[in-house]
């Protein structure tokens, strides 16, 4: 995938604050990429915010918390807290009662 869009190995190497089109292009990236995994994401859990929904959407591009501070310009522990509550959204409204971490859960989805 690295490889065949290669704007994801530099944001991997060197993330920096994305403007709009910047995150559009991720999404549709990951949508490409993951069979409409945004939209499905978004039809499945409704109640997901357009952000929600970009932030699991770096989760499955596999960028690191880290990586997800810089891109959205907010600290380290904001994008804990806010996977926190993106988990707590999508396994109420699913009914999910798995403990999997919300990564392995987007990864798979």
């Amino acid at each position: 995938m690295l490889e065949r869009y290669p704007e994801l190995s530099s944001l991997h190497a060197h993330p920096v604050y994305l403007q709009a089109e910047g995150m559009s292009r991720l999404r549709q990236i990951c949508d490409t990429v993951y069979g409409g995994f945004c939209r499905r994401l978004s039809q499945s859990v409704p109640s997901l915010s357009e952000y929600e929904v970009e932030l699991c959407c770096l989760i499955k591009l596999r960028f690191t918390v880290g990586e997800i501070a810089a891109l959205l310009g907010i600290s380290p522990s904001s994008v804990s807290t806010s996977k926190h509550r993106v988990k707590k959204k999508i396994y109420s409204c699913l009914g999910i009662t798995d403990k999997k971490s919300l990564d392995l859960w987007v990864w798979e989805a």
